[in-house]
């Protein structure tokens, strides 16, 4: 809901510059219908706010495990 760009939109961005660090997406709009395009479009983790810090630590591990394993 932010104003000229979303996090669908910023994501799409870094992909077409070449990031490939996993992406956690944050909102404080969300439902099961976004959380599911997020995913299918490549987002690691979808958290919803309010969340507790442990579950965007642990979000973060998980990418970092996934970004650093080798494929």
């Amino acid at each position: 809901r932010r104003p000229g760009m979303n996090g669908f939109t910023l994501m799409q961005h870094l992909k077409s510059k070449g990031h490939s660090l996993p992406m956690i997406m944050i909102t404080g709009h969300g439902d099961e219908k976004m959380a599911a395009q997020a995913m299918k479009a490549g987002v690691m983790d979808f958290l919803t706010k309010p969340f507790r810090g442990g579950e965007l630590l642990a979000a973060i591990d998980r990418a970092m495990e996934q970004w650093e394993s080798p494929k």
